[in-house]
């Protein structure tokens, strides 16, 4: 394409088709070292990259789905991450089988949780954590958390309460989060050895390892859902009164200095009973709390957390307009909310066979056949994702 090629007279968009061609049938690792053949090259290679994103991202609506799968007769547990297309049902990103002793229902129903950001994706299938890209087909599996020994207890383990995916922009690294504590006994019958704990790990680094770090909080975890946000993660806490189980505050964790701190609860939800609040991002960026209303359960507040760990009430949602679709909010709170970042609201239908997308704004609701489920198929959870050639490891 230098010193003169018959290329020169072609119009760049005629050069671009031709070479995109040849580029997507090349793994992309190897499109990328191209790169460093001439100035010219790594021009056309930027030019390819920027349309082959905007490719897969005209062909996707940006949301991904875990789904378990347990075969008892092999002792497997079957992982697959899922990407919902425009018109082609699912995509799927990532498969995994892992092998457990231990095949309770109770246990399968624990396990498995999917997080997205930047176009990574990270999934911890109970113990251990991959994060990779899709579209690159960057993969870190992550070294095994530590255990503690217990030469008393030799049935003790490392009982995982929340984990999380994040980004740190003082370091500009990617951190995997997890929130356990020591436990003895069988599933049933549980009882601590330690107090709560968090684990951290630096992504992408080949001698990284993690840390493990006391949590001063002695108040229990209400759930398995965390969010990073600007490098902090955040979550629940609850604490029983009167025999009843109520939300306390949440924890904030920096991961730049490893500091926790507790945030109060806007007044009109403070101590409400579980199940009944979740935590979400915004459009904005910003950490905002569902409220499901429970005395009613006729629709849902948000609010938005300000710079200051205020809160202010920002919109209200009606269910009224899923009636149609005999949606009840209490059967899938978790992932109801899951898509405010894109400013929308999952709703599932009775059977979990169909979804629909109910945009806040606009108030339209987009519809999803997702076909049968084959037995012991668990729905795990859902992630906004978006395609991307970020790397893993930024250092």
């Amino acid at each position: 394409m230098e010193g003169g090629s018959s290329y020169d007279s072609l119009p760049h968009d005629i050069i671009l088709h031709i070479f995109s061609y040849i580029f997507s049938r090349l793994p992309l690792d190897c499109v990328f070292r191209l790169k460093c053949v001439c100035k010219a090259w790594s021009v056309l290679i930027s030019d390819f990259e920027a349309l082959h994103l905007k490719r897969l991202r005209e062909t996707s609506h940006g949301i991904i789905c875990l789904h378990t799968h347990r075969d008892s007769r092999d002792c497997k547990i079957s992982f697959e991450i899922r990407s919902l297309q425009v018109g082609r049902g699912f995509k799927t990103l990532l498969e995994k089988d892992v092998f457990r002793s231990n095949m309770y229902s109770r246990f399968l129903m624990n396990i498995g949780q999917v997080h997205s950001l930047d176009g990574l994706i990270c999934l911890n299938d109970g113990e251990d954590f991959d994060v990779f890209n899709p579209t690159t087909k960057e993969l870190n599996s992550l070294p095994p958390c530590p255990c503690d020994a217990f030469p008393a207890f030799p049935d003790s383990r490392r009982s995982v309460m929340l984990s999380g995916f994040g980004y740190c922009p003082l370091t500009k690294q990617y951190k995997v989060l997890s929130i356990f504590h020591y436990v003895y006994g069988d599933l049933f019958n549980q009882t601590p050895l330690s107090g709560f704990k968090a684990a951290i790990i630096t992504v992408g680094r080949s001698n990284s390892s993690w840390r493990i770090i006391d949590i001063p909080s002695s108040y229990p975890f209400s759930d398995n859902t965390t969010f990073c946000i600007n490098g902090t993660f955040y979550w629940f806490n609850y604490s029983k009164n009167q025999n009843q189980y109520q939300y306390h505050h949440i924890t904030a964790f920096n991961v730049s200095d490893e500091t926790f701190q507790e945030i109060g609860l806007p007044p009109q939800v403070d101590m409400r009973p579980l199940k009944t609040l979740r935590l979400a991002e915004h459009e904005e960026g910003r950490l905002c709390l569902v409220d499901f209303v429970e005395h009613n359960g006729e629709h849902l507040d948000v609010y938005i957390m300000l710079e200051n760990h205020q809160w202010e009430f920002r919109f209200r949602v009606f269910f009224e307009d899923f009636q149609q679709y005999e949606y009840d909010a209490s059967d899938s709170y978790p992932e109801c909310v899951s898509c405010l970042r894109i400013g929308k609201i999952l709703v599932f239908s009775d059977d979990a066979q169909r979804w629909h997308l109910y945009d806040i704004k606009s108030k339209a609701l987009e519809f999803f056949n997702l076909g049968s489920s084959p037995p012991n198929n668990m729905f795990r959870g859902v992630s906004i994702f978006e395609e991307s050639f970020t790397p893993i490891c930024r250092s």
